[in-house]
Parts: structure tokens; C-alpha cells; sequence
């Protein structure tokens, strides 16, 4: 997850109701639940949660240790904020113009870019 923007769906998938903002890769970004069923109802694996935050969820859920066969702990690395400050204001250029290219548009306006790179 280290050094990705992600950004709200407008309409959420089955898979995902975040998308990052330069591949369009969905990712499930759950809120905290008071129970600890932080996944999704269809989803597996384990739960990643960022070591910095372990106290303070720890507090949210009242609970005193993370089960390590439902958790993975990690660390995220500060990101570039700017970087991903002009991928959201660069200009659109639109590789195909159809219907299906609009609709994606309003949710993932990324995933349609016509990049150099």
C-alpha cells in the first residue's frame, strides 16, 4: 500500500470502494468496527493495519491485544503529496470517447488518461 493515493469510488464495486488514483486498482478500505469485523463480508486474508495506529484502534475496539492470525501490521512510508496533488489537477485527454469511456469518468477519471508514459 506504501506510496498510493486512494480515492473514493462514487459508485463501490464488489471489490472496492477505493481506487488508486494512477493504476485505477481497487483496493476495500474498511471504517473501524466496534466487533473487530473490519473485513469485508466476501474478503479473505489477513487485515492490514499500520503500526502506528495499533494503540489507538486497540482503544476504538476495546480489546488489549491484536490477533496476529487476523491482523498483518505495517508501515506506511510517507508519500509525495504533491505528486499526487498533479495527477489530480492535470488535464483530461480522452483515449476514446464513447459511452463506457464517460461513465468511467465520473468514478475513475484516471483510468482514462491519455499518458505519455
Amino acid at each position: 500500500m506504501n506510496n498510493k493515493a486512494l480515492k473514493k469510488l462514487k459508485i463501490p464495486g464488489i471489490s472496492g470502494n477505493h481506487f488508486d488514483i494512477e493504476t485505477g486498482e481497487e483496493y476495500w478500505v474498511s471504517g473501524v468496527k466496534k466487533n473487530g469485523q473490519d473485513r469485508h463480508q466476501f474478503g479473505g486474508g489477513k487485515i492490514m493495519i499500520d503500526r502506528k495506529s495499533v494503540p489507538e484502534y486497540l482503544k476504538l475496539v476495546d480489546f488489549t491485544i491484536l490477533d496476529e492470525n487476523t491482523y498483518t501490521l505495517i508501515d506506511f512510508a510517507k508519500t509525495d503529496k504533491q505528486r499526487f496533488n498533479e495527477i489530480e489537477n492535470e488535464e483530461i485527454s480522452f483515449k476514446d470517447t464513447s459511452l463506457h469511456a464517460s461513465y468511467f469518468e465520473n468514478n475513475q477519471r484516471k483510468l482514462i488518461l491519455n499518458r505519455d508514459y
